[in-house]
């Protein structure tokens, strides 16, 4: 199972690629949550809502599939990520921590989430369903650049 970090600030897309092994790494060095961070995640709208759960890799409690994600207009990630954020310590790319400390999360537009939708829908399903853990040689973090 592989969630995405997807950065769409830039001309080409910055994919980070994360793996369960990855969050099982965080989990031996949790630390502390930072507020404000966790605040700026919960603010963000959805980008595309798979009406399925999952269970979590640690404790197997109901959490949100890993192909629901989240958006706050520049950034696109797996919504199962905040989860394992709050409870077992997951770090965030730090590209993606110093954007969040530097932005406020407004109230994302339709229309800004219609463009997202329109320019971005094809590339995120191509990225959700073309990296199994079958065909991927893909490690966390890595980015995989998209033109």
């Amino acid at each position: 199972m592989k969630r995405i970090i997807v950065n769409l600030n830039k001309t080409v897309l910055n994919v980070y690629v994360v793996t369960d092994d990855y969050l099982k790494e965080c989990f031996e060095h949790i630390e502390p949550v930072d507020r404000g961070l966790s605040r700026y995640l919960d603010e963000s709208g959805y980008f595309s809502i798979l009406l399925d759960t999952n269970y979590d890799i640690f404790e197997k409690n109901t959490i949100s599939d890993f192909r629901t994600l989240r958006t706050d207009g520049y950034w696109i990630w797996s919504a199962d990520l905040n989860y394992y954020y709050e409870k077992f310590g997951f770090k965030w790319p730090q590209e993606f921590v110093a954007f969040c400390k530097s932005n406020k999360v407004s109230n994302l537009s339709d229309s800004l989430l219609d463009q997202i939708l329109i320019k971005y829908s094809a590339t995120i399903m191509f990225l959700q369903h073309g990296l199994s853990d079958e065909n991927s040689e893909i490690y966390p973090f890595n980015e995989i650049e998209l033109r």
